[in-house]
């Protein structure tokens, strides 16, 4: 594969560090005060939060039993224990119903008869706004419905629910959209606060800000605007959650709970609460997270950790095939890499896209075969938007659904083949015919001198980084490469020191090891991060490589005033 192109963005003179970094993100200095109360949006400025709020008020009035329907995933479930815990201290009689690999996503027909016979009111998150027939047929059986969710409504008609409470209405006023399901169950347990304020008290809502910024990162949402506060003071929650099964999950991961951070939840949490639900019921994951027995917590704790090691196993034999597969069903100068194979887990097939679209830097889709159908995930890279590559060649799809970067889809297998041509010639075009290649994109040139502690803990004000805020990467050109040594049990990482003009500092290379042994000189630019380092209670700072080049490699510049 060719060399990650290294571009850097242009620092003017006139800026200091930071305020290059914030003018890169489009952070204002003011959203780095992270001020809770001044930075939340009101949840009434959400569609049709009044009336979801004066349907509850009517169901604790005249105790009508409540539906809670979420998803099985890192957002869907959160957000389900979240709406539970709301029930419950408004003292409602609730059920929770999650759907399933064998279920299908979102709102299937297998739920319409147990809902019915349940409940009255039928609440929704992170799923919802197309399910039109699912809502209509629940509304013959005397069943009114709430739907909270985030993504793009369709087209054409809207479910007949009494509210849909979606940021993406084209008549919201909701001044930041972008928000995950378990933020929405959040949004309206604030909402009702004006009309519970005993039962939903301050205290109450800010002890549910530890899923909130599980499921925010998890979901890969933007970290900007009220997302970073949301993550910021859930993080302080997480530090001292109530929550048994999560310390548990926590201690199992490894995790050191005053280190916790943004990538804490993105590399750790959040792949053990999507296990489950990839293998099959995310149900351990809702049931760890209401959970208040320490003894009951742990085991479904060592449950998950366990459904999270198969899911890792089986990631890797799925991979292995699938990496044969594409070789044989695409070629190099394909600009979508479609595969698929039979009896394919379709719980870890995005997963697997993922790694594919990261290794070789195309769209990758990959479908699992079952009988006449094709499940499938796709996810993308640089800006191709995946989910409108598929709304192009939708007439050769059953059902599709997703965002800019992934999606899932399926698809009869007779018209698989035709799919995957259509959908190639979508991106060959979107790409004018050039192949996309991975680029290294800098914040800014840094000098050896300059890579300090302080200027590392300067950086901190930055966080929470993610998804529209990453953490700041730099470029320091032609350092000697001094005393390496290969670390980790796998010797699979590369630890070192980065030498000039009498200036050393610490750096480490995770999975460089093996890129290392093939660099021809001690000498060369390198690009990574610059961060603070913790052991043992001591703090010294550290330049975590992600990739090297050559001495004098070649940078392009990029001008954000030009």
């Amino acid at each position: 594969m060719a060399a990650k192109k290294w571009q850097v963005y242009k620092r003017h003179n006139n800026r200091s560090l930071l305020d290059h970094l914030c003018q890169i993100r489009g952070i204002s200095p003011d959203e780095l005060e992270m001020d809770f109360l001044k930075h939340l949006h009101d949840p009434n400025l959400l569609p049709q939060m009044d009336v979801a709020r004066r349907l509850i008020v009517k169901a604790v009035k005249e105790k009508w039993p409540v539906a809670i329907f979420g998803d099985y995933d890192a957002d869907g479930t959160p957000a389900a224990a979240l709406l539970a815990s709301v029930c419950q201290r408004l003292g409602l009689i609730y059920e929770v119903y999650l759907p399933t690999r064998q279920t299908g996503y979102g709102l299937t027909d297998s739920f319409i008869g147990p809902i019915a016979e349940q409940a009255k009111l039928l609440i929704t998150v992170d799923t919802g706004v197309t399910s039109v027939e699912a809502v209509e047929k629940l509304n013959s059986l005397g069943v009114k419905t709430i739907v909270l969710d985030h993504h793009l409504p369709p087209e054409g008609e809207l479910p007949p629910a009494e509210a849909i409470v979606d940021p993406y209405l084209k008549d919201s006023k909701y001044p930041f959209p972008n928000i995950c399901g378990c933020t929405l169950a959040y949004k309206l347990a604030c909402a009702l606060r004006q009309d519970f304020p005993t039962q939903l008290s301050e205290g109450f809502l800010k002890w549910q800000l530890d899923l909130v910024a599980i499921s925010t990162v998890a979901d890969m949402m933007e970290m900007r605007g009220e997302n970073r506060p949301l993550v910021e003071f859930g993080l302080k929650v997480l530090k001292k959650t109530r929550r048994p099964g999560l310390a548990a999950l926590m201690g199992l991961a490894g995790l050191n709970v005053d280190e916790l951070s943004a990538g804490s939840l993105g590399f750790s949490i959040g792949p053990r609460f999507n296990a489950a639900g990839r293998m099959g019921d995310n149900r351990p994951v809702y049931d760890l997270l209401r959970e208040t027995d320490s003894v009951k917590a742990g085991e479904l704790a060592r449950q998950i950790e366990q459904l999270n090691r198969e899911r890792q196993d089986l990631v890797e034999a799925v991979l292995a095939q699938a990496e044969i597969s594409l070789w044989q069903q695409n070629s190099a100068g394909d600009f979508v890499y479609v595969i698929s194979g039979d009896g394919w887990s379709s719980g870890v097939v995005g997963l697997v896209a993922g790694k594919l679209a990261e290794k070789y830097y195309r769209p990758v889709v990959v479908g699992s075969r079952v009988d006449d159908q094709v499940r499938a995930s796709a996810r993308s890279v640089g800006s191709y938007p995946i989910i409108d590559g598929l709304s192009s060649v939708g007439s050769h799809l059953e059902q599709y659904g997703g965002h800019r970067q992934a999606a899932g889809l399926t698809a009869r297998t007779g018209s698989w083949e035709a799919f995957a041509t259509a959908l190639k010639k979508h991106a060959k075009k979107y790409f004018d015919g050039i192949l996309p290649r991975s680029s290294l994109k800098a914040d800014d040139f840094l000098k050896l001198v300059d890579a300090t502690l302080s200027q590392a803990q300067e950086l901190l004000k930055l966080e929470p980084h993610g998804l529209g805020n990453p953490r700041p990467t730099f470029i320091i050109r032609d350092v000697e490469l001094t005393d390496p040594q290969p670390v980790g049990a796998a010797k699979k990482h590369i630890q070192l020191l980065l030498t000039k003009d009498s200036v050393t500092l610490p750096a480490i290379g995770f999975s460089l090891a093996e890129k290392f042994a093939t660099h021809k000189s001690n000498r060369a630019d390198v690009a990574g991060h610059l961060t603070e380092n913790i052991w043992n209670g001591n703090k010294t700072v550290q330049f975590q490589l992600i990739d090297f080049k050559h001495a004098g490699a070649d940078v392009s510049v990029i001008d954000t005033e030009s």
